[in-house]
């Protein structure tokens, strides 16, 4: 799909950070997606993809985009050099229609959901709405963490600002990003976990669907 100009900028950038570039900014041993992000950084500093028309949820790559920040932010502090020019197109914001897959045939889709489901997977999501309602159970970050506003200024203007600057003018900032997912790790009850969670801890857990769910539904 990388190799492919019709490739929307929105599904590149998913794919990017879905390979984890913090791991290699912070010099991981593992090169296993190194060629990936390789192929897509340099396809997008030739201008190869060619369309631009899909968004993006934040909390899709949230956590990727603070790793990496966090690993960038430790280079520089040991005055090493940068690990890569990071193209900024590839922090967004992405806005535009949300990704869907044009429905087939009504027996068929029926067909493929049923094999889908006796092989063990879920059914599948033809929308990104559909997605999101399925496995809003894997961001509960979204409880404990607040994204800015998406902002007015344009790529061109968030380009000119720094790397990091740039992050935070759309994700937030890094330390308090992880300071949520620490009070959402304190606040989760599991089995064999050594410290038990606070009374305060299960109140915020048991009020959680209170807070972020418009961000995370609406995008915004």
């Amino acid at each position: 799909m990388i190799d492919d100009p019709d490739c929307d900028i929105a599904i590149a950038a998913w794919i990017f950070w879905a390979c984890e570039p913090g791991w290699y900014a912070g010099d991981s041993e593992f090169k296993g997606d190194l060629g990936h992000l390789q192929s897509i950084t340099a396809n997008i500093d030739r201008g190869f993809y060619r369309r631009s028309e899909l968004a993006l949820n934040r909390f899709e790559v949230l956590h990727s985009v603070h790793h990496y920040a966090d690993a960038v932010r430790a280079r520089r502090l040991a005055r090493r050099p940068a690990w890569m020019t990071l193209p900024r197109s590839l922090l967004g914001p992405f806005i535009g229609r949300e990704p869907a897959v044009a429905p087939g045939n009504e027996a068929t889709e029926r067909h493929l959901n049923e094999i889908a489901q006796r092989l063990g997977f879920a059914p599948r999501h033809r929308t990104q709405a559909e997605w999101r309602d399925a496995s809003e159970g894997n961001y509960p970050i979204r409880h404990y963490y607040t994204l800015p506003p998406l902002t007015a200024s344009s790529q061109r203007d968030l380009g000119a600002l720094d790397e990091l600057a740039h992050i935070e003018a759309l994700y937030g900032n890094t330390a308090a990003y992880m300071d949520a997912r620490k009070l959402l790790a304190a606040d989760t009850s599991y089995l064999g976990k050594q410290t038990p969670t606070s009374l305060f801890g299960r109140l915020r857990w048991a009020t959680r669907r209170w807070r972020g769910n418009r961000q995370f539904y609406e995008g915004v």
